[in-house]
């Protein structure tokens, strides 16, 4: 049987291949049991008075403005709300029995109007100003960033406000510090546009001098036209959970909830997302189509082998 023979070797080398590559995919599913805390109080519900329970109990599914803000809250490969926030909520819920429902927003304002007009009725990624104390209450600081700027690859470093005077800076519309800026800094010329990504853009082209963002989310920046400058001194992004006015035992809840969370596993939580690199590269996001292709391609050519051998044998 000749053409057996001779195929024996392609066909051990696409059934290794095949099996290679099963193994390779169940290794990036399973799951780190370093990087996953463990549940908040290992499942078990904090303790809740009466009207709060009665809360829980008569309200829909909490609807959470949400804007993208790497890290932080992002959708996944697979369309799926991911990062700190989101884990943050789901403990919240283990812990609790809230229930959360995302609605998207697009942009600073998009999220802030959302707000005001009733739409939702909190979000995980808005710091506080004296603007949003009017119609939002914030829950205890879980944690926090500096503020840095941003500005040109080769032009020198943005140090201070100071330095931009009679230079435009561009942020995102009802930036949380957009009005401390224009009270304070009036010689500087301030700019606004929908999204942090159109600010970062002007910022490139040259017809803004910087912009300012988070430390954390700087982190993520293509640095290829830009720098990171330094932090926006006296100035502090603390994380909080934001909720519309009008809702006191919602915010109490979440309350207790933060105060219940254990120190080691908010520590855990924040090192997963914050200090190693969570999200997807584009190799990762591509991988398992590439992966899926050759163990079809591999499968198509053991079949094409089986065939021909049983020809063969019938001829």
């Amino acid at each position: 049987m000749p053409v057996y023979r001779r195929s024996r070797p392609a066909a051990c080398w696409l059934l290794l291949l095949s099996v290679l590559f099963i193994l390779a995919q169940w290794a990036i599913a399973a799951p780190d049991p370093a990087r996953e805390p463990e549940k908040a109080g290992g499942g078990v519900r904090i303790a809740l008075d009466a009207r709060e329970l009665e809360w829980i109990a008569g309200h829909p599914p909490v609807k959470v403005a949400s804007l993208e803000y790497p890290r932080y809250l992002f959708k996944n490969q697979h369309g799926q709300w991911s990062g700190l926030n989101r884990d943050m909520l789901d403990r919240i819920s283990a812990m609790t029995g809230l229930r959360f429902v995302h609605v998207e927003s697009f942009s600073i304002e998009h999220m802030l109007q959302s707000l005001e007009r009733a739409e939702a009725d909190m979000s995980t990624t808005l710091a506080m100003n004296d603007e949003r104390r009017v119609f939002l209450d914030f829950s205890h600081s879980y944690g926090g960033s500096g503020w840095v700027f941003v500005g040109r690859a080769g032009a020198p470093q943005v140090e201070s406000l100071q330095q931009l005077a009679k230079h435009v800076l561009v942020l995102p519309t009802r930036h949380v510090l957009e009005a401390v800026i224009r009270r304070d800094h009036p010689t500087i010329e301030l700019r606004s546009v929908k999204t942090y990504a159109q600010a970062r853009a002007l910022v490139e082209s040259g017809e803004a001098h910087a912009t300012i963002e988070s430390e954390t989310g700087a982190r993520l920046l293509p640095l290829g036209q830009l720098q990171v400058g330094q932090i926006v001194e006296g100035q502090w992004d603390p994380d909080y959970l934001t909720v519309r006015k009008g809702q006191l035992q919602l915010l109490s809840i979440l309350n207790k909830a933060l105060e219940a969370f254990p120190p080691a596993e908010l520590r855990a939580l924040r090192s997963k997302w914050l200090d190693g690199d969570p999200l997807p590269t584009a190799w990762q996001q591509f991988a398992p189509w590439a992966g899926w292709g050759l163990l079809a391609a591999s499968l198509s050519g053991l079949l094409s082998l089986l065939w021909r051998y049983r020809l063969a044998g019938q001829a």
